[in-house]
């Protein structure tokens, strides 16, 4: 034992190490985890499901105060704060939906869900090329996106764009409603 506290030996060390790095790993997680999302969901739950209440009676203005406070307690729920934004958007403030997902993409820059959301509050609010900047990014979610981007080109007189994208919701969503309409009102308009 003297000789292994005198000349310590490598592999008992960095098994010792090791061990002592996984015990932080796991008291670091489960302090996160307890600090960011145990205590959390029960509370912020409550709020949501009173805010979708709100929301499917058609009282904004209500489901809009529940959206708030469900936030202030968990300012990191995507879903929280994408149907926060369409909320708004549906109340008909489109500059308040934008004000809400980009204030979340400050937190979570890579959330295709409300970079979506984002770009169709801009095309709501007539500004179409920030609507196609951040849909652009969310093409990843299918053919939705792919329609409501070449809905937004076409709004933008971007007419090669938006035949481009309503073909692609077509392709990835065969029968997907309206792409193949729109596409060939589009070829229609290029024709002319």
């Amino acid at each position: 034992l003297r000789h292994s506290v005198v000349k310590p030996q490598p592999l008992p060390l960095l098994f010792l190490l090791s061990i002592i790095a996984f015990a932080a790993m796991i008291a670091g997680g489960y302090y996160y985890y307890s600090a960011n999302i145990s205590a959390v969901p029960s509370i912020q739950v409550s709020f949501m499901n009173r805010a979708l209440g709100f929301y499917r009676d058609g009282n904004h203005a209500a489901a809009s105060t529940e959206y708030e406070a469900a936030a202030a307690i968990w300012p990191i729920n995507s879903r929280l704060a994408y149907n926060q934004g369409v909320n708004e958007l549906d109340a008909g403030y489109p500059d308040k939906a934008i004000q809400t997902y980009e204030q979340f993409l400050k937190i979570n820059p890579n959330d295709l869900n409300i970079r979506f959301g984002l770009g169709y509050s801009y095309a709501k609010a007539g500004n179409f090329a920030a609507a196609i900047e951040h849909m652009s990014m969310a093409t990843g979610l299918g053919p939705t996106v792919y329609f409501n981007l070449g809905a937004a080109y076409e709004a933008a007189g971007q007419l090669p764009q938006a035949a481009e994208n309503y073909q692609q919701a077509e392709r990835l969503a065969p029968g997907f409603p309206g792409a193949r309409e729109k596409y060939a009102a589009v070829m229609r308009r290029m024709r002319n």
